[in-house]
């Protein structure tokens, strides 16, 4: 395993566990329904894009797959673990922006740029493709980017509908 690896992921072994995370991840009912050997596996390919951020802070383009994404999710629902597990690893909150290519043509094609940026960062540093073994386990949707990315700016420009809260809270209480 690479060193620099086993630094990351050992640097507080008592307080840095994903067993909440699988267990999310193996319930069909709340999570995505994968075996044990996917979710071990989905869980270490978490691991190694979180890695990719720690060993390159200033680097905003890192976007996971599908896959990833979903255990991404999974750990975000948990605020209170996934907080204390970004400080833990990085020192500070890393924010996940959930609408990477939905701003536009122009966007979109970023996102396919940065996520062949971060499939070859990623194989250049494991030394395996990011999406290699979920070829073989996971539907073809899994190996696609997932409009999401890393993030520490706060100052992404969100897309949004106008939404009346006196109106909508009007109908909804009268």
């Amino acid at each position: 395993m690479n060193k620099k690896l086993l630094q990351f992921i050992h640097q507080s072994p008592s307080q840095l566990e994903f067993g909440s995370v699988k267990y999310r991840l193996m319930k069909p009912e709340s999570g995505c329904g994968l075996t044990d050997e996917e979710a071990d596996w989905a869980i270490a390919q978490y691991i190694c894009f979180l890695m990719l951020f720690w060993l390159y802070p200033n680097t905003n383009y890192f976007v996971p797959s599908q896959l990833i994404d979903q255990v991404w999710h999974c750990h975000l629902l948990d605020t209170q673990k996934y907080m204390k597990d970004c400080q833990l690893l990085f020192g500070s909150y890393i924010h996940h922006f959930p609408f990477y290519g939905l701003r536009g043509a122009d966007d979109q094609q970023q996102m396919y740029t940065s996520f062949l940026q971060t499939q070859q960062l990623f194989e250049k540093q494991f030394g395996v493709p990011m999406i290699g073994q979920s070829q073989q386990v996971f539907n073809s949707e899994n190996l696609q980017p997932s409009g999401c990315h890393l993030t520490q700016n706060l100052e992404q420009l969100r897309p949004s509908i106008p939404v009346n809260l006196d109106e909508l809270l009007s109908r909804q209480i009268a």
